[in-house]
């Protein structure tokens, strides 16, 4: 069709003559092929016989890709003739010849509509293909739209495009924002520096990942998870950036409130532990800790009931914000009946003193219950100053007080030469289980809740003294934990666990510091170990929470290795501190395991199970699984399942068990 629709040449390059007639037979034929394609019969000029008029017979298709027009043809008077010529050899004998000839023209013309058939349903199937692949494109840049903010620059670092959300959530209008760089939306709070870091980062061609403060237009802020990426040609080259933001503010709020709640104690609104230790941890001034512990209270919970012994527990609560009511004093209550009192004085005599009127005060101001009348609390204290470790010494003050059956004790050197002598002790006697291969693994069952089978199993510490008693972690744990002993620890409990479970089909889970991840050998240990026994697929490694790991990168680079084993990773006690929820955050988590604490509490108070309810909500957001510890009933189990978590470890189940009590 070429020659007849271009400026095209003969053979011999002569100019290819158009008449009027061609042009429309032409557009006739083009006409045809576009709709679908078929056969045309009409009179044309045959070049081969003086331009004589004669009929002819094509078969048109139309090669949308390339917008070809693919043709083929006979005149039927050449036929004719052919016929006509051989019509005496046919008679005389050369029917065979006839046949071939007629067959040689059927297969041509048969090859031909093969050969337009073929690459019709080519053409068709990647046509359909190309379809199927923008639809996809579309559906994906709509649910990139729906979610993210998105935006894109050019290599200056100027706006070129802003999609619905982002001006939706920034306050500007599109118009506003196109042609600006994107510093248009750095909040004021935001240093510079951090911009010109993930401009160097991308100009350099690599990801940036962080989250930022942004500014609205009317001056108030959101926070956005964002990823930005360079675009590059063929060759490598960058040639604009895209951007793709999420935006968190919603769940920062509640990681706040959150926060905010592990900083008050429930039952009596005073500060909890997680809020001594972050107030120790920031202080600079010299201080002095109390702590206070009711005398039988065990006993009190266990002939009252808890109704009435939180009850107990609130009345001296109050009794402490009516005496301590100067600035200076802080209160806190720490677990069960442990109270706390942080002060900035530096008078030791006047201190003991104070906790001595106070005992006589709640003494006086006795607690009334309705049905056992009134009762008078005692009290044991222990003080501390100026220590390096404050509530550590004020503990050993306090279990100092008890032992020597002493209302108030201060901590001094006798105290410190005991705890000393205690520490000894238990570093003596891990140190010889470890030789003697007594510091074991006991394995607890993880349920997956939904379809109740025993998916993992949990490898808890254990000691078997020499006596073969078995020794739960608290006693000895703390201690090790500030010792060079502590990674060979870790190291035993992994190897045991991955030779347990090599033969075994289902997975299991490992405690490790994040500390331990500093620790090049402690990595390579797991690696090589997981590796040697098959079980990278099937172990998890759960994180406990670590103070003041200032290392991230060093960490976050050992996770990286581990996981690219198969190696899983849970963050462990999740919502026991503030430290976790940046793990969360940073570290690559598949699992999280909602602390004991808070589920043993479910079904007792509305806003623990509150608490619970944005912790599940807030790891779902980030795509990752709930684990609930201390499922101890059915009537928790219950619960955890109706709130939405994935698993459920506890007495419920079963409690940690040696390995060879464990059914296959």
């Amino acid at each position: 069709m070429s020659p007849a629709l271009v400026p095209s040449f003969n053979s011999d390059l002569s100019p290819f003559s158009v008449t009027e007639k061609l042009l429309l037979t032409s557009r006739r034929l083009a006409e045809i092929a576009k709709h679908d394609g078929g056969y045309a019969e009409y009179h044309f000029t045959n070049p081969t016989n003086d331009n004589a008029e004669e009929s002819k017979i094509s078969y048109v298709t139309v090669l949308p890709r390339w917008d070809w027009i693919l043709g083929t043809g006979f005149y039927t008077n050449a036929l004719d003739e052919r016929i006509l010529t051989h019509q005496a050899e046919l008679l005389s004998g050369a029917h065979k010849r006839t046949r071939i000839g007629v067959i040689v023209v059927l297969i041509n013309l048969l090859l031909g509509l093969a050969i337009a058939y073929v690459t019709h349903r080519y053409v068709h199937r990647i046509e359909a293909a190309r379809e199927e692949h923008l639809k996809r494109l579309e559906q994906y840049s709509k649910l990139l739209d729906e979610l993210c903010l998105v935006s894109k620059g050019d290599l200056a670092g100027h706006i070129t495009y802003v999609n619905d959300k982002f001006c939706q959530v920034s306050g500007y209008t599109r118009e506003q924002m196109l042609g600006e760089p994107h510093n248009i939306v750095r909040h004021p709070s935001v240093p510079k520096m951090v911009f010109k870091r993930m401009w160097q980062r991308i100009q350099a061609g690599n990801i940036w990942r962080g989250i930022s403060r942004n500014k609205t237009s009317d001056g108030n802020s959101y926070y956005a998870d964002s990823v930005i990426m360079p675009l590059t040609d063929q060759n490598g080259n960058i040639v604009e950036y895209i951007a793709a933001r999420y935006e968190i503010t919603e769940l920062l709020e509640k990681r706040d409130e959150v926060r905010l709640a592990f900083a008050t104690d429930k039952l009596t609104s005073l500060g909890s532990r997680h809020k001594l230790v972050e107030d120790l941890r920031t202080s600079t001034e010299k201080s002095c800790l109390i702590l206070f512990d009711v005398v039988d209270f065990g006993g009190i919970n266990q002939n009252l009931g808890t109704e009435t012994a939180d009850q107990i527990l609130l009345h001296l609560s109050n009794q402490m914000i009516e005496f301590f009511a100067a600035e200076r004093y802080s209160l806190y209550r720490l677990h069960s009946d442990i109270f706390a009192v942080l002060t900035n004085t530096a008078a030791h005599a006047e201190l003991h003193t104070t906790v001595e009127q106070f005992s006589k005060t709640l003494i006086r101001n006795t607690f009334v219950h309705t049905d056992s009348g009134t009762m008078n609390l005692n009290l044991v204290s222990g003080i501390a100053c100026n220590e390096k470790d404050l509530l550590t010494c004020a503990d050993a003050a306090l279990q100092h007080a008890k032992q020597s059956k002493v209302t108030v004790a201060m901590y001094n050197t006798e105290i410190a030469a005991n705890q000393g002598r205690t520490r000894a002790y238990w570093i003596n006697e891990v140190q010889q289980a470890l030789l003697d291969q007594r510091l074991i693994p006991y394995y607890q069952p993880i349920v997956h809740i939904l379809s109740g089978e025993t998916r993992r199993h949990e490898a808890l510490m254990r000691m078997v003294n020499i006596s073969g008693e078995i020794i739960p972690p608290g006693s000895f744990l703390p201690i090790m934990e500030q010792t060079s002993h502590y990674p060979e620890m870790t190291r035993a409990i992994i190897k045991q666990a991955c030779m347990f479970f090599r033969y075994r089909k289902d997975s299991f889970s490992v405690n490790i510091a994040v500390d331990d991840l500093l620790h090049r050998s402690t990595v390579d240990f797991i690696a090589t170990t997981a590796t040697s026994y098959a079980v990278t697929g099937r172990l998890v490694l759960e994180l406990v929470e670590t103070e003041n790991i200032h290392n991230y990168e060093v960490a976050l680079k050992a996770l990286a290795e581990l996981k690219s084993l198969g190696i899983k990773i849970a963050i462990d006690d999740f919502g026991s501190g503030f430290a976790n929820f940046s793990y969360l955050s940073a570290f690559p988590a598949d699992f999280v395991k909602i602390d004991g604490s808070l589920i043993s509490k479910i079904n007792e108070d509305e806003k623990t199970r509150n608490l619970v309810q944005i912790l599940i909500d807030y790891a779902h957001s980030e795509g990752i699984e709930v684990i609930a510890e201390f499922v101890s009933s059915a009537e928790i189990l219950a619960t955890v399942t109706q709130m939405g978590c994935d698993y459920a470890q506890g007495y419920h189940f079963g409690a940690p068990a040696p390995g060879e009590s464990i059914q296959d």
